[in-house]
């Protein structure tokens, strides 16, 4: 009886604490379970969602605007905000923010070679500051910890990590922040 009643809890608590969602770009939300779709040129391809009616949608970056999954906020994003193109945009992981500036790194996935042992599958990521959509800077070793303190200085526990650091290494961030302005 007990097995039983654990298990129960156990699949409530993780359909109410983890579920993903999409918020499409006309702003209707829709919650279930997300598939992020393979990376191809560099660009997450699609998402998928499934319904807990078992209902699939695709969505695109044109067909939406944010997502949840697996605990984490991505955002729609122009991959090159230097040299705008309506198709240069792919879905960004948020690893900060405080409802109006973000932070956000995009994975460049590229393969080269071949031969012998396969192709050599490189990530490189790039990280990206945000005021609401509108793109405002890079985020390098050299100029992250200055742009963190500019922009998120309401965040107190963000300022304290920040503070006690020499230099904000830009591959770490994901490791110091978990999405939230704290």
């Amino acid at each position: 009886m007990k097995t039983i009643i654990t298990t129960i809890l156990l699949l409530l608590a993780s359909t109410c604490f983890s579920q993903d969602y999409v918020i499409k770009s006309n702003g209707d939300t829709l919650f279930g379970d997300i598939t992020m779709g393979a990376y191809k040129k560099g660009k997450s391809s699609s998402v998928k969602l499934k319904t807990a009616k078992k209902r699939t949608y695709n969505f695109n970056t044109a067909s939406s605007k944010k997502l949840r999954h697996d605990g984490f906020d991505y955002q729609v994003h122009l991959l090159t905000p230097e040299k705008p193109k309506k198709k240069d945009r792919d879905f960004m992981k948020v690893l900060l923010s405080d409802g109006t500036n973000s932070i956000c790194y995009h994975r460049i996935v590229s393969a080269s070679g071949g031969g012998m042992y396969g192709a050599a599958v490189t990530n490189n990521f790039k990280y990206y500051l945000f005021k609401g959509d509108k793109f405002v800077e890079y985020l390098k070793n050299g100029n992250a910890k200055k742009l963190i303190q500019q922009y998120f200085g309401s965040c107190s526990k963000t300022m304290e990590v920040i503070a006690s650091m020499k230099k904000v290494k830009v591959h770490k961030m994901e490791q110091l922040f978990n999405g939230k302005c704290e």
